[in-house]
């Protein structure tokens, strides 16, 4: 009996991947990859004030008997943890480093021999700009980017109780209290000089990714995105749910949650829970608004809510 066009591609993919020892995508026009636990990361929303150096993320786990997750987050000395913002450079930064790996549709990255200069990324903060979705960019845009960015090398995760980071090799949890990462490793901006020798202020930065992130993309801890839908909206905590959804949905058309857990989620420097539960509703009607999710509210579950695919017509009824 003939193979299915099915088992030949996954030998097809399985042999390049022995051949060329690395994990191939195939990737549409405008989607990209981001690491599942980037898009995790509890990044606050933007306030006002003093700045938090660290803060402690604290959460429970969302299937099976309850367990108490959190990462200790240390940011800039200065700028403090990374927020919703810094986030959005992350994604745009990881999609860069995915567009750079990408010839007509393959995404090809390495799975053994690694080496730091595979993880270096070259770019300018115009590029950078671009696909955080400026059409033009001025000097206080330019100084924000250059400010995440500091944010981003600077900051270190701490796993606390039972462990906040997923290993997708030993699929768990880290729960080793003294294991550290990074998102970023290293940054450096330097200028460019033309073929006449005449220097040109392009502002090029390099920056290399944390090797354990990589990691995670590569062994399929990760989320393959349309750019265009994360692009339509500029609320960044409709951004970060939009991802979230995304993940939490896997295969299926739609996710179930509460308005509390997305709080902890995407947390807020507001003290009184209604107006937490007002930041992230009015990021959920954004959402529903641009037509990157359906969000339907449980009529009988107060605060409960269904994030589904915007052609998904979902029927509650159905679901009890």
């Amino acid at each position: 009996m003939p193979r299915r066009t099915k088992d030949l591609e996954t030998i097809f993919k399985k042999e390049l991947m022995d051949i060329n020892k690395s994990r191939v995508y195939k990737l549409n026009a405008g989607e990209s990859i981001v690491d599942g636990n980037s898009i995790q990361l509890p990044c606050i929303a933007e306030y006002q004030g003093n700045r938090y150096i660290d803060l402690a993320y604290n959460w429970s786990s969302r299937k099976g008997a309850p367990v108490q997750r959190g990462i200790f987050v240390s940011g800039h000395a200065e700028y403090g943890v990374p927020t919703l913002r810094d986030l959005d450079t992350l994604v745009a930064l990881e999609s860069i480093f995915i567009k750079n790996k990408t010839d007509n549709g393959i995404c090809e990255l390495k799975t053994e021999d690694l080496l730091d200069e595979d993880l270096y990324i070259d770019f300018t903060i115009n590029k950078l700009s671009r696909e955080l979705g400026f059409n033009s960019i001025n000097n206080h845009t330019r100084d924000l980017i250059k400010r995440s960015i500091e944010v981003l090398v600077a900051t270190t995760i701490t796993n606390s109780y039972k462990g906040g980071l997923y290993d997708i090799r030993t699929k768990k949890y880290d729960n080793d209290l003294s294991s550290q990462y990074h998102y970023i490793e290293g940054y450096t901006g330097y200028e460019e000089t033309d073929v006449s020798g005449i220097t040109k202020i392009v502002d090029v930065t390099k920056i290399k990714i944390s090797r354990f992130f990589y990691t995670m993309i590569v062994n399929n801890y990760n989320l393959i995105y349309d750019k265009t839908l994360y692009g339509k909206t500029k609320n960044y905590t409709a951004k970060k749910i939009y991802l979230l959804a995304l993940l939490w949905m896997g295969k299926n058309n739609y996710t179930t949650t509460m308005i509390d857990t997305l709080i902890e989620c995407v947390p807020v420097a507001q003290k009184e829970i209604q107006y937490k539960r007002q930041y992230i509703k009015k990021a959920l009607s954004d959402l529903n608004d641009n037509l990157m999710l359906n969000i339907v509210y449980d009529k009988n579950i107060p605060n409960k809510i269904y994030m589904c695919k915007p052609s998904f017509d979902l029927d509650i009824k159905n679901l009890r």
